[in-house]
């Protein structure tokens, strides 16, 4: 899968952050949020230097509260060979992200987009920062899977 394709079934999708514990688990939630809830499509987080049992970001996860969302229990491996070839997309938050993962794990090449793919949107990484650079982050990455969204349904 080297470019995206109209009509092509995209159903299990990946999405990939960094060590933050944010953005990557915000996307998932917001896509499983919006996307069809009947079981045609999985959504997964995973890291790039990730610890697997680290909590995610207080303040996303009292903003995804505010928005009826849970980050709790979140799980994010991180991302391996397999993980990656056991989905059709692979969502990153940043092209330096899909650089460093395309040099680690080659085989993933063409299934990997950053989530701002369609608008040229970049997700920076909000860790750290105050409250409302968070939820400019939130913001944005919404409008990114309403992007995908549309074109994934």
């Amino acid at each position: 899968m080297s470019t995206l394709q109209a009509g092509a079934m995209f159903r299990k999708l990946l999405v990939v952050g960094g060590a933050d514990r944010c953005r990557a688990l915000i996307t998932a939630a917001l896509l499983t949020d919006k996307l069809p809830d009947d079981g045609a499509f999985t959504v997964n987080a995973a890291g790039i230097g990730t610890q697997d049992q680290s909590p995610a970001d207080p303040q996303a996860v009292a903003l995804m509260r505010e928005r009826g969302l849970s980050l709790n229990g979140e799980e994010q491996p991180t991302l391996t060979l397999e993980l990656g070839q056991a989905h059709d997309l692979i969502f990153v938050m940043e092209k330096g992200q899909k650089l460093w993962i395309e040099r680690r794990i080659p085989q993933l090449r063409g299934r990997i987009y950053t989530l701002g793919h369609w608008s040229d949107l970049v997700v920076n990484n909000p860790a750290g920062k105050d409250p409302q650079t968070y939820l400019e982050v939130v913001e944005r990455i919404e409008q990114a899977v309403d992007d995908w969204v549309k074109r994934l349904v």
